[in-house]
């Protein structure tokens, strides 16, 4: 049986029933509305797992998306913005630093830039 890949939509809009309307038509997508609550939201996160989290970008947006990011550090989450035809990627995920040089790695590492001999920066 093939895996289906999740994403949920978390907000209310035309616009975001138009991406999910698009989205239903690709095969291997399963596409869930969230709660309109952020409590009703992560709940749902939890219960279907999905890999990415589509939003309009809001103020009231920003602050949902955060607190679903702290929670499940492994999600993509894409803010939506119709008005600007943007959009914006935010993924996390948590490392120990000890140490100066291990921060410069990882902030190559960000930058796409990293190499075997980071430590030489």
């Amino acid at each position: 049986m093939e895996r289906c890949f999740e994403v949920g939509i978390y907000g209310r809009s035309l616009f975001l029933a138009g991406i999910e309307s698009s989205l239903k038509k690709q095969e291997g997508i399963r596409v869930r509305w969230l709660g309109d609550s952020l409590d009703e939201a992560l709940w749902e996160i939890r219960m279907l797992s999905p890999q990415v989290i589509l939003y309009e970008v809001s103020d009231a947006s920003q602050l949902a998306a955060a607190a679903i990011m702290r929670q499940y550090p492994e999600l993509w989450l894409l803010g939506l913005d119709p008005e600007r035809d943007t959009v914006t990627i935010f993924s996390s995920s948590k490392q120990t630093v000890s140490s100066g040089e291990e921060l410069v790695r990882i902030v190559l590492q960000a930058a796409g830039r990293a190499g075997d001999n980071a430590s030489d920066i």
